[in-house]
């Protein structure tokens, strides 16, 4: 695993320097901490399996259903930016999965809803501890409709870099 920003690891081999720990503690990129096992981030589209699935299991979409990208949608009074600025045109689950059209994804995201989505990042072991002994890794967390959030109590999906690649059905 790799984190970014990094430091020169050779410094601790003796007894750190006072100046060269200031410089590493101080530096505005926090490169101590380790963005592989201890950031929140969305999964971006890491999770666009995740939402197919659940909306052909839910039968939200089937294997005929198409949305046209244009380059974004608007959803709640914000307008979300697709990968490709242009738009995509109409695309088939399929091709929205090749060619990780994200306005598709919203969209059939917006049918599902939030709690079929957190049912099924549930099942696939989103926000679920790993097993791996690794320091400071807390899970990671999903929203649901009447506000809490799977684990963690706070709204917004998050999850743990380290979780992505590693869902896994129970």
């Amino acid at each position: 695993m790799v984190s970014r920003p990094a430091f020169d690891p050779n410094k601790f081999a003796v007894r750190i320097k006072t100046k060269d720990w200031k410089e590493i503690r101080d530096n505005p990129d926090n490169p101590m901490f380790n963005r592989a096992i201890q950031a929140q981030l969305a999964p971006g589209s890491t999770f666009k399996p995740i939402v197919a699935l659940a909306a052909l299991e839910t039968g939200t979409i089937d294997d005929r259903f198409t949305v046209r990208c244009s380059g974004g949608v608007m959803l709640y009074g914000h307008y979300y930016h697709c990968v490709e600025k242009h738009g995509h045109g109409t695309l088939s689950l399929h091709n929205a999965i090749v060619r990780s059209c994200d306005v598709f994804f919203y969209t059939v995201g917006n049918k599902l809803g939030i709690d079929n989505l957190s049912f099924y990042a549930d099942l696939v072991g989103f926000g679920q501890k790993t097993g791996i002994d690794l320091p400071m890794k807390p899970t990671g967390q999903f929203p649901r409709s009447n506000g809490s959030c799977a684990l963690s109590g706070r709204s917004g999906m998050r999850v743990r870099p380290f979780r992505w690649p590693s869902g896994k059905a129970r």
